[in-house]
């Protein structure tokens, strides 16, 4: 309501004194002086005796409300205009109004301060630039996007609005009238001038000063003036002559632009008997849901339209910050469709052209209450393609407010509302709207609400009727319309595959909202409560038909579901009276509290979880048609209620005697079918298990159950109950029938000799084991990691790596002494008698075996650095020297998982070649040398999640020695024959004790390896000098190598604490390989020679190698 007066000064002088004094607050360009109980104020040529105090909370509503303005038209203001608030006495007129006095200026003191910026002080008679009082006492409670009209924070915004200029423009000629039909009414542009001067009639006709509202003469024609408004009780549904809206408008660039030049409805008056006066006609909005309006659902604080009339008045106000996009009706206003669901005249409404577009404006404010889509019409089909950030107080992300819309929030978009008391979507008004949430949508700060669905109005529902619909054409407009609009769900369809979050409730359905479907579906996640205070039966029309269906795991084709669905829910469904819980397809972990209706599981679906499940229709049972499977492992699942199953209950436990609890707290009545089974565990000997309570019925016995095990290596008996018993037996091969190697078979056998006296992580290896692939699969892989094959493979990389070291020794000592030109010994680079020389090579080797019967697969390089002395004798043709070599040893062992070993090694030994000049050829050879090895070794197991790594470190022995004989025949610079040798090797280590790898750990007996091999062959020798002093050298040879001792290496091993259960992995190496090996050198001045040799073997099945080194000598 908004009052306009003139106070004449010399009032002044009679006014009251008081002694009780006034508090002042500031809010934006605002100073509110609070009135205090008993304090009198001056106010429309009369005192008024302030009749309550304000409290504290009460206080920050209304500042709450003023800052709503500040943000919006006021921001950069200092406080100045003086707002008057007082509670005021109870009259039977209203609740609540604002009163401006007449300054004889066009327009109130605070547009000229936030337009013009010019500041006017109050009339010292009022002191105030104006006036709020409260009649009744409204709710100081806080509020959110979907608005309270019976709030502080919406009146005082309200009547705010009032005081910016949006005020009754209609002024009666005489003040005196004993009625107001007595008198005629003007349109009055002295005071409120830039709300004024936009107005137009129904029939398109702007305002004019003076110009006739309402003509005396015809008193019982409303429409009788030259400024038309609608006739009593106008049909909504039938034109006049001349008329293009059914209410006066408001039109500016802004609202036109929203409006495609409809410009804004206004209400034409107010009341039983539609009077005209001076402060509700074409003072407020014709906007169902507007808190500025007068219609009979007020539950929105502004919209963008009402804000533009503001920035069409002359205020700055930049709409982009507190609303993103906007739809209105294309007909906003205009004259209403029979609806021929209902009686003629019943129902109506405003027809529209339906609208598909993809909304491409995003919108990033802290402002409160900003929007970031509003839907305020009807068939528009809306694709929200952009982010929305509505992170200011009570904001929300997305509003519909209207019939048979389409909105969708596709993948990859984000709807937010993360500020306090926000709200990420809501319904608030309208039937048959569609959402379908595929991104996300959030409301994380305090009291946020994801989706809200609620209208604000009692009885909202139904067919509604007042009294105001006799005479007021205004209230019989929105009653004829809300009667068409509300007549259906306000949401059809809730379709969820998405992210939903909400600090206080993910979805909250209000008692006067009715949802008829929430679809969670496919890669939905909602955090936060589902709660629903929509109780149909309370209403005498309306029975279960109109509940409201909770549906998991349904399908986008309607009909169908989705068995691929799986979704864990952890939050309370609180939605006693009005919501029925359906899992449909798929698995749907229920963890928390559901107080619904009804509850059933479809064929072919699954819940899970640990909940509560409360049904309030006593005489219906939670029904399972599909499978319950109680807790995510073990848990429990409580019915208060009846409970039936047709379906099939799927109860685990595990080796502790845990299990699923079906707890029934009314009847239990079991048609369908039990299945026990065991959840990933260490088992072994008998298990008592616990699963169903119910206060009466028949419980399952144990003819009803099936035991169930997937496990591929227990077997599982089950004993009756009612406290049932389950044993587990591990046979002899329950390991060792995946064993895919001799090797494996046996570390299966110990295996199952150790699975029921298992302890500590033994337990968990067995856990894996027992439950991994049903068909043996990942058994078959671990058997083979388990094994000390790694060990074998290390071993056998290491005398293969002391062949080629001796074989490296053995070429070089040849080239290094040989004499193919007996003539000329000094000038080709051959030992003199009695000189000395020093050598020094570089050497490095690879080599690779595949794997191969029960010999698993590695690979290892070796480099080091060899070093020696040598000395030749007189006349003996003897040269023999020392040697050392420094390296190490790296061997990747391919078992399925990562195996390593390093070894680092000093050898020492001798050499020596005997070929005297007088054998005319012959020459005999030997070396041999021990060495300390520094080993680690890691084996790595991974068994599903069942992952460790078994390392150890230990110090072993090696030795080597090789011995031979040969014939060289000279052929010119050729040197050829044969050579003939025996090469043995030893490793030696002692016991091993396997750390860090739980119930993987090896100990492995102390223990040594021999190879003895004969080699038989030939070697030729070259030599062609390239100067006087540089000859160049090359030598080769083969030699056939025959295995003569055992070619299997055994190691033997057991669990690290189980010692007494010992097992073998063995090794066989290739008997028969060909050994080549070559020499190439250059030979400066007889003294220094530089060496490159190679060599590898051959004919060893899956095997490869190669060795090589860099060597220099000096002689002297």
């Amino acid at each position: 309501m908004q009052l306009r007066l003139i106070v004449p000064l010399f009032l002044l002088l009679f006014m009251p004194a008081t002694g009780i004094c006034s508090q002042q607050y500031t809010a934006g360009p605002f100073i509110f002086n609070v009135r205090s109980q008993g304090e009198n104020f001056y106010e429309n040529d009369r005192y008024v005796t302030v009749a309550r105090n304000f409290s504290s909370q009460e206080i920050q509503s209304v500042l709450g409300a003023a800052n709503y303005w500040a943000e919006r038209i006021g921001g950069n203001y200092a406080p100045a205009i003086i707002v008057n608030l007082a509670k005021v006495p109870y009259t039977p007129d209203g609740t609540a109004y604002s009163y401006t006095p007449d300054t004889g200026r066009v327009n109130p003191d605070l547009y000229l301060y936030l337009v013009n910026g010019t500041y006017f002080s109050p009339n010292p008679v009022s002191n105030y630039n104006t006036s709020i009082g409260f009649i009744a006492d409204y709710t100081p409670n806080t509020t959110r996007l979907l608005m309270d009209d019976n709030s502080i924070t919406s009146t005082i915004s309200h009547e705010l609005m009032h005081a910016l200029g949006m005020i009754g423009s209609i002024v009666p000629t005489n003040q005196n009238a004993a009625t107001w039909q007595g008198t005629n009414w003007n349109i009055d542009m002295s005071f409120g001038q830039a709300w004024a001067s936009r107005l137009y009639d129904i029939n398109g006709n702007r305002a004019t000063q003076d110009m006739l509202a309402f003509n005396s003469a015809t008193p019982t024609n409303r429409s009788g003036g030259d400024f038309v408004l609608p006739q009593f009780n106008a049909d909504p549904t039938t034109f006049a002559f001349g008329q293009i809206s059914f209410f006066p408008t408001f039109h500016g660039p802004a609202v036109d632009a929203l409006t495609n030049g409809k410009g804004m409805p206004l209400m034409a008056g107010n009341g039983d008997d539609y009077k005209i006066d001076g402060g509700n006609v074409l003072g407020h909005p014709a906007l169902l849901g507007s808190i500025m309006s007068y219609s009979p659902l007020r539950n929105m604080l502004f919209s963008e339209l009402e804000l533009a009339t503001l920035k069409d008045m002359g205020y700055a106000i930049d709409l982009s910050q507190f609303f993103g996009k906007s739809y209105y009706p294309t007909n906003l206003g205009g004259m209403l469709t029979q609806d021929p669901n209902f009686a003629l005249g019943n129902a109506a409404y405003l027809a529209e052209t339906p609208l598909s577009v993809t909304n491409a404006n995003g919108f990033n404010s802290s402002a409160s209450y900003g929007v970031g889509l509003h839907v305020y019409r009807d068939w528009l089909t809306v694709i929200q393609a952009a982010d929305i950030s509505a992170s200011g107080f009570g904001a929300g992300g997305i509003r519909i407010d209207g019939t048979n819309n389409t909105v969708t929030i596709p993948g990859g978009t984000t709807v937010a509302a993360n500020g306090s008391y926000g709200t990420g979507l809501l319904a608030s008004y309208g039937k048959h709207n569609v959402i379908n949430l595929q991104g996300t949508v959030e409301a994380t700060g305090q009291m946020g609400i994801g989706a809200h669905f609620g209208i604000g109005m009692a009885n909202s529902y139904f067919n509604y009727s007042d009294p105001d619909t006799l005479t007021n054409s205004d209230n019989r407009y929105f009653y004829t319309k809300m009667n068409s609009d509300l007549n259906g769900p306000l949401v059809s369809a809730f379709n969820v595959s998405g992210t939903l979050r909400g600090s206080q409730a993910a979805i909250k359905i209000d008692n006067d909202a009715h949802v008829a479907a929430i679809n969670v579906r496919s890669s939905a996640a909602i955090y936060g409560d589902i709660v629903s205070e929509w109780n149909p039966t309370k209403y005498s029309r309306v029975g279960t038909q109109y509940l409201t269906d909770l549906n998991f795991g349904g399908s986008s084709t309607p009909g169908d579901t989705d068995s691929n669905f799986f979704m864990r829910y952890y939050g309370n469904i609180v939605a006693p009276n009005g919501m029925r819980l359906y899992v449909r397809g798929g698995a749907l972990s229920l963890n928390g509290t559901a107080n619904v209706t009804t509850a059933s599981v479809d064929a072919g679906a699954t819940l899970m979880g640990n909940s509560t499940i409360s049904v309030t229709l006593n005489t219906t049972p939670v029904t399972n048609a599909g499978t319950i499977a109680p807790g995510n492992g073990i848990g429990a699942i409580n019915i208060v209620g009846n409970f039936f199953n047709s379906g099939n209950l799927l109860m685990e436990f595990n080796a502790r005697g845990e299990s699923d609890q079906l707890n029934v707290s009314g009847m239990f009545t079991n048609s369908g079918t039990v299945t026990i089974t065991p959840v990933r565990d260490y088992y072994s000997g008998t298990t008592s298990i616990p699963l169903f309570s119910s206060s009466s019925g028949s419980l399952p016995t144990v003819a009803d159950i099936f035991l169930l095990s997937s496990s591929p290596t227990l077997q599982m008996c089950m004993s009756g109950g009612p406290a049932y018993t389950v044993t587990t037996i591990r046979t002899p091969n329950a390991y060792s029938k995946y064993g895919t190697s001799s090797n494996s078979v046996r570390v299966g056998s110990v295996l199952s000799t150790i699975g029921d006296i298992a302890v500590g992580d033994t337990q968990t290896l067995f856990n894996a084991l027992d439950f991994s692939a049903r068909d043996g699969s990942e058994v078959a892989l671990a058997l083979g990691q388990l094994s000390p094959q790694a060990y074998n493979s290390a071993v056998q990389a290491s005398l293969d790596a002391e062949r080629m070291l001796s074989a490296t020794l053995l070429r070089g000592m040849m080239s290094r002494s040989g004499r193919a030109q007996q003539d000329a010994p000094t000038a080709n680079g051959d030992a003199k008698s009695g000189e000395r020389s020093v050598f020094v090579e570089m050497y490095g080797s690879t080599q690779s075996q595949q794997a191969r019967g029960s010999a698993i697969g590695f690979s290892s390089t070796d480099s080091g650095l060899l070093g020696g002395f040598e000395h030749r004798f007189d006349e003996t043709g003897l040269t023999a020297g020392l040697h050392a070599a420094l390296g190490q040893r790296q061997a990747e062992i391919r078992i399925d998982s990562d195996a390593q070993s390093v070894t680092e090694y000093l050898h020492i030994g001798g050499h020596a070649l005997l070929r005297p000049d007088a054998w005319g050829g012959v020459f005999l050879y030997g070396q041999g040398r021990l060495g300390v090895e520094n080993n680690k070794m890691s084996r790595a197991i991974g068994l599903s999640d069942y992952q460790r790594t078994s390392r150890s470190d230990w110090i072993g022995f090696a030795g080597a020695a090789n011995v031979g004989a040969g014939y060289e025949r000279r052929l010119g610079a050729v040197a050829l024959g044969p050579i003939v040798g025996l090469d043995y090797t030893s490793l030696a280590h002692p016991q091993i004790k396997e750390y860090d790898g739980g119930g993987t750990r090896l100990t492995l007996d102390a223990a040594s390896y021999n190879s003895l091999r004969s080699g038989l062959g030939a070697q030729a020798r070259l030599e062609h000098p390239l100067s006087e002093r540089l000859l160049f050298k090359t030598d080769v040879s083969a030699q056939w190598m025959h295995e003569l001792l055992d070619p299997t290496q055994t190691v033997r091993a057991a669990f690290t604490g189980y010692e007494a259960r010992k097992f073998d992995t063995k090794l066989t190496s290739a008997v028969d390989s060909l050994s080549l090996q070559g020499n190439m050198a250059l030979v400066f001045n007889s003294n220094f020679k530089f060496s490159l040799n190679a060599g590898t073997e051959l004919f060893r099945p899956g095997y490869e190698s190669l060795h090589g080194g860099l060597s220099a000598s000096w002689r002297f």
